[in-house]
């Protein structure tokens, strides 16, 4: 796939410099003045930081619970209501072929109710950070751990701060009950990601719904119903390159998105704004200012995530380093606008 060079208008072959007036309402949208609904934050990591190598084996006939009981400076309990989107276990090796799962639990005191827990899966023999996509509802206040260990599983380090609460026999959906030990001085290699869901429909609003306002859509608002046209996760990746590039975004429906890139200059604060330096502003604080390049072009994007190639030069193949901001704005043939997003990028020598 050929890569879209900065500031032309492919796929607008017929005219290979449009400008921002040629781009029309679509990339002329009041760039400041659009505003969009609020919108979830990221998502909250709770459970281990997955940094130290686990150095521990541990095992039960029958299979345990494991969940981490105290690890200062962690976040054990979900801050908020959401979906658990993705968990993650890290294993030390040596661990012996087995299949675990996540385990959602609600503590009382020091007892704990299982509430629900997550498809099993191949747990690693060799040394490794394993990552597994999930869709678990979970409420504020809940903490999460793994049921594991009918055979020896390496998923324990050594942290003197730490504790683990051991539940044996391995917890069930609606089953509470006292840990039967606890482990001082062992930190728990588990740890999950939660989003917001706004809609309740039980999927993460970051990353898994395209349509957080509408429990009966998750692909996208069809016909741009069920809430407002966002443009959210404008990525670059690398975000510095000498050739090309990948850009990636996602939307809530079928809509065009108009690029625009710009330049970073040096600028100086005069009042609320930033202004070109002058003799008369020499005095004045440096800023950091972007200003627009001639040019644009569109590309034409479907609900959910999107991607293409980006080029580090014009279409006269003339190279451009610097430092860039690419601005994006999505619009449906409905009417619908997204607001802006930007994205900073580097174009090295």
């Amino acid at each position: 796939m050929t890569a879209t060079p900065i500031s032309t208008a492919s796929p607008l072959p017929a005219r290979p410099w449009v400008t921002l007036r040629a781009l029309g309402a679509l990339a002329a949208v009041s760039i400041v003045a659009l505003t969009l609904p609020a919108v979830s934050h990221a998502a909250d990591t709770i459970g281990s930081s997955l940094t130290a190598a686990p150095t521990t084996s541990i095992s039960a006939p029958g299979g345990l619970t494991l969940t981490q009981s105290s690890l200062p400076g962690s976040q054990l309990t979900s801050p908020r209501g959401g979906v658990i989107v993705r968990w993650r276990v890290r294993t030390g090796g040596a661990s012996s072929s087995q299949q675990v799962s996540l385990r959602v639990l609600r503590r009382l005191g020091t007892l704990a109710t299982g509430v629900r827990t997550s498809a099993a899966q191949p747990l690693s023999s060799i040394a490794a950070v394993q990552t597994f996509e999930t869709r678990l509802p979970i409420r504020a206040g809940d903490s999460i751990g793994i049921n594991c260990c009918a055979v020896s599983a390496r998923i324990l380090a050594i942290n003197s701060g730490a504790s683990v609460s051991r539940l044996s026999p391995q917890l069930g959906d609606l089953q509470t009950q006292a840990p039967s030990a606890v482990l001082s001085g062992r930190e728990l290699a588990v740890n999950a990601d939660v989003e917001a869901d706004a809609d309740g429909d039980g999927y993460g609003d970051e990353t898994q719904d395209d349509c957080p306002t509408d429990a009966r859509a998750q692909r996208g608002c069809e016909g741009g119903t069920g809430g407002a046209l966002r443009l959210t996760l404008l990525a670059i990746s690398p975000s510095s390159f000498r050739t090309t590039t990948r850009v990636s975004y996602r939307l809530t429906a079928d809509a065009t998105v108009a690029f625009l890139v710009e330049r970073a200059r040096g600028g100086r604060r005069v009042g609320t704004r930033c202004a070109a330096p002058t003799a008369r502003n020499r005095g004045r604080r440096s800023r950091l200012r972007y200003v627009r390049l001639r040019g644009g072009f569109t590309r034409e994007g479907t609900a959910g995530t999107n991607s293409f190639s980006l080029a580090a030069q014009r279409p006269s193949g003339k190279r451009m380093p610097g430092r860039y901001r690419l601005v994006a704005v999505a619009a449906t043939t409905a009417g619908a606008r997204s607001a802006p997003v930007r994205a900073t990028f580097t174009i090295r020598r």
